[in-house]
């Protein structure tokens, strides 16, 4: 009866070992790299026919897959907010997308998206080094419609999207595109704040320039109510933004913006507080046909520029652009520049 109990005990715990490892095995290959390619679309129940509840999801996917072809995330929400989602939303560098395979996020056809809430984590979405990601608010493949919007509500600081360098040469983001969006503040942002809509800088900080993001684009984005609509920061002569395009964009109110000299604090809503855009060390950037119209303060240490150049800009254009209803009428002896 001894040996009985025993071989019984024994045999239960060889059981139950076996059934742990089963578990496991079972769990690692649920949490095996999930092989992405093609069109995945990310909303409310999405899950469930392929696709990915949340961006963050999808991201969270990316990161961690095994990729496998050019891949689309398209957007069937109409809202992306804090409640489902954890911003930033960041893409990292996947080391199996050795191909250089594209990644588009854009809305559904017909879709209009937006992109809402504090974002107090610094940026909507983070391109964290990444290559060939395109953010496409166009809901027509191919299209120049704005149907997506990045609406940051804090009046202190943050942005729409970040491109960021992850440190050193050879570390930044590249072949990335920002086209058809819009962005938008909060409040007219007339106090010291960093509200920016699109920054490049380094993946730490957004004041802090970034290594080597090279053959980066904006194209036909609109900005409004941003304290610099977009914040481009190379690091280093040697590591400077190279061949930086930033074409057919829209600042402030555009054409919009009311003639006449603005003389109170009382400045129109939508425009810009500080700089329309700024750069600093970038190579063979080029800067053209964009409508600057509204770049507006009443109080230093602020001196409103349409574009406005720092240290390291070698080999660049800035050409074709409208620059107008750039205003500073406080008496405090700061000017304001086109």
């Amino acid at each position: 009866m001894k040996n009985k109990i025993t071989f019984s005990y024994f045999f239960k715990e060889v059981f139950f070992f076996v059934g742990v490892l089963l578990s496991i095995t079972l769990c690692n290959k649920q949490a095996e790299a999930q092989i992405l390619s093609g069109n995945y679309n990310v909303g409310n129940g999405q899950a469930g026919n392929g696709g990915f509840n949340s961006l963050t999801a999808a991201a969270a996917a990316y990161n961690s897959g095994s990729i496998n072809g050019a891949i689309s995330f398209i957007l069937t929400d109409t809202v992306y907010s804090s409640i489902t989602e954890t911003f930033p939303v960041t893409f990292n560098v996947n080391p199996t997308n050795v191909a250089g395979y594209s990644v588009t996020v854009r809305p559904n056809a017909g879709n209009n998206v937006k992109f809402i809430g504090i974002a107090t984590t610094t940026a909507f979405i983070k391109l964290n080094g990444t290559s060939n990601f395109v953010i496409d608010g166009s809901n027509t493949v191919g299209g120049t419609t704005q149907n997506m919007t990045f609406w940051n509500t804090n009046n202190v600081a943050n942005t729409g999207v970040w491109f960021a360098s992850t440190g050193g040469a050879g570390t930044g983001c590249t072949y990335d595109t920002v086209r058809n969006c819009k962005f938008q503040g909060g409040a007219n942002p007339l106090g010291f704040i960093a509200i920016f809509g699109v920054t490049g800088s380094a993946s730490s900080s957004q004041t802090s320039g970034g290594a080597d993001n090279d053959n980066d684009a904006i194209i036909n984005c609109s900005f409004k109510s941003m304290y610099n609509a977009i914040n481009w920061l190379g690091a280093a002569a040697a590591t400077a933004s190279d061949n930086l395009y930033v074409g057919y964009n829209t600042i402030g109110l555009g054409s919009a913006y009311p003639t006449g000299t603005q003389t109170t604090a009382s400045a129109p809503a939508g425009v810009c507080t500080n700089y329309g855009m700024y750069f600093s060390y970038c190579n063979n950037m080029n800067v053209e046909k964009n409508d600057i119209g509204g770049v507006y303060s009443y109080s230093s240490p602020y001196y409103p520029s349409g574009v406005a150049i720092g240290s390291g800009i070698t080999s660049s254009y800035i050409s074709k652009n409208k620059i107008h209803g750039i205003a500073m009428p406080s008496t405090g002896g700061w000017g304001a520049y086109g």
